[in-house]
């Protein structure tokens, strides 16, 4: 067979022989040096040695192994490892233990569901140091080839959070970042994640201005369901020990106001003109945030939240309020889903809301996270956008396997179809005509238009019995619709089953 692999850090590899093309799964290419983990090793004095700036990729063999790795690091040093598995298509959730060479435990973490795995020690001392890396819940029958994972130890940057999250397109914003090993970053003692106190560093970054780019999701980092519907970039910090992690940056609709941290109560709200994006964080236990805008009666604005979508750990919620401090309404999650089955695109994030003010006057708006009294830290980052609609839409096409990861194969007399989803944006309700581009010759599919009742259709593919013996390229699923007599034309996005 033949491995096709294109570009970036994390990208998608496919096998393709006589019989088609395979199902996409990620494939990282790595600055630091490569080995394979080499057993045994499930034992302190098993030990794998490996210098700092070494990349392991290995397996948890059995329901029960254990991978140690041993390290020599000098004191001061800040070492990050990094357990990738989630977001490199792993069923493995981490859990990791570091001990200096007496025995004694430093540092631990396990790794919530879907989370990778991050450790993050300041050497204490010169001298050797022992991991343990283990499969958090033993589990029987046991799949080898499903517990994989890549795991780095190195001195090089790591980006937790960004503030604000959001960039108006086209233009340059200062944008702060928090994480470890930052060049020239500073230590924040006011920001600690996971009781390590994070680095601070204020960079330059520009918003993409090409108009296309601003309807795509240009980001290599792990795309869950509901994140998939957003529209954003992705920026990485590069070290003399190589690129930090990808960290998405999304693109504002309005113009950007950062919280003023001086606005927890109803009186003393953050006056906010609209149209606006304001960027908050729920940066202490505790924490909520108010806001006020004046609107004309007749006036009206969407309000939308933007936070778990971003990938914070949040459970955001959110009331408009009166002058008078009565509510007008409460928002919470949002239920909607292009498909409960195959795109379960839910959120904790509170559904978009369209507001009209009802008199002049001043609103007032309550952003809160129902987890907020345990748990605040620099990355329960959240974005609210008030501004007029803009309806508008995105596609999503998938292969038509519903219950495992599957690819798109036609044979030549045959037929196949792939699933288009539609989400549809602030209250859009035109019908959208999808169309293939970039088949080749002797391969047809017929348009089908998708109406504004609808979340989903097929597109069927008809192969020739002349088509070609072999192909294997790139299509495109294009979405086309007439709002207000100006043309939109949008490309779907890929997605597939992971499991």
């Amino acid at each position: 067979g033949i491995i096709g692999i294109v570009g970036r850090t994390h990208d998608d590899v496919r096998l393709v022989n006589e019989k088609g093309v395979g199902n996409p799964r990620v494939f990282v290419v790595g600055e630091l040096n490569e080995i394979a983990e080499k057993e045994p090793n499930n034992d302190v004095d098993q030990a794998q040695k490996v210098d700092i700036g070494t990349t392991i990729n290995g397996s948890i063999g059995g329901g029960t192994d254990v991978d140690y790795t041993t390290f020599t690091g000098k004191k001061g040093q800040r070492v990050l490892i990094m357990c990738l598995a989630h977001s490199i298509d792993s069923r493995m959730e981490p859990e990791m233990k570091l001990f200096d060479s007496a025995g004694k435990q430093l540092a631990y973490f396990r790794a919530q569901p879907d989370q990778d795995g991050v450790l993050d020690q300041v050497l204490p001392a010169d001298g050797d140091y022992v991991l343990r890396l283990i499969q958090f819940t033993y589990i029987q029958p046991f799949a080898a080839n499903e517990y994989h994972y890549r795991l780095s130890i190195s001195t090089g940057p790591r980006i937790d959070a960004v503030f604000p999250p959001m960039i108006e397109p086209g233009k340059t914003a200062q944008v702060t970042l928090y994480g470890r090993n930052l060049p020239g970053g500073q230590l924040d003692p006011a920001a600690i994640l996971n009781g390590s106190v994070l680095e601070k560093l204020t960079v330059s970054i520009a918003a993409p201005a090409d108009p296309l780019a601003q309807t795509r999701l240009g980001y290599t980092g792990n795309i869950p369901p509901a994140t998939a519907l957003l529209d954003g970039f992705e920026y990485r910090l590069p070290s003399p020990q190589g690129q930090s992690n990808p960290v998405l940056l999304t693109y504002a609709k309005a113009p950007v106001i950062l919280e003023n941290d001086k606005n927890d109560t109803f009186e003393t709200a953050q006056e906010v003109p609209v149209p606006c994006e304001i960027a908050g964080r729920i940066d202490k236990r505790g924490d909520r945030d108010w806001y006020s805008f004046t609107a004309k009666k007749g006036e009206s604005f969407i309000i939308e939240t933007f936070s778990h979508r971003l990938g914070a750990p949040t459970d955001m919620y959110l009331s408009v309020r009166n002058a008078k401090k009565a509510e007008i309404v409460s928002l919470d999650d949002n239920p909607e889903s292009l498909s409960p089955k195959t795109f379960f695109s839910t959120s904790r994030d509170p559904a978009p809301f369209k507001f009209t003010a009802t008199e002049d006057g001043k609103y007032y708006l309550l952003v809160g996270s129902h987890t907020a009294d345990n748990h605040a830290d620099a990355t329960h980052v959240y974005r609210v956008r008030i501004s007029p609609e803009k309806p508008d839409f995105r596609l999503f096409v998938m292969p038509a396997e519903d219950y495992r990861p599957d690819a798109l194969v036609v044979g030549q007399g045959g037929l196949h179809h792939l699933s288009v989803f539609i989400h549809r944006l602030d209250g859009f309700k035109e019908d959208v005509t999808l169309t293939m581009e970039g088949l080749p010759t002797g391969v047809t599919c017929v348009p089908q238009t998708l109406n504004a009742t609808q979340k989903t259709i097929h597109l069927v593919l008809a192969a020739a019995d002349a088509a070609p013996a072999n192909f294997t390229g790139e299509i495109k699923v294009v979405g086309t619709s007439v709002l207000a007599g100006q043309k939109l034309v949008r490309e779907a996005r890929p997605a597939t089953i992971s499991w």
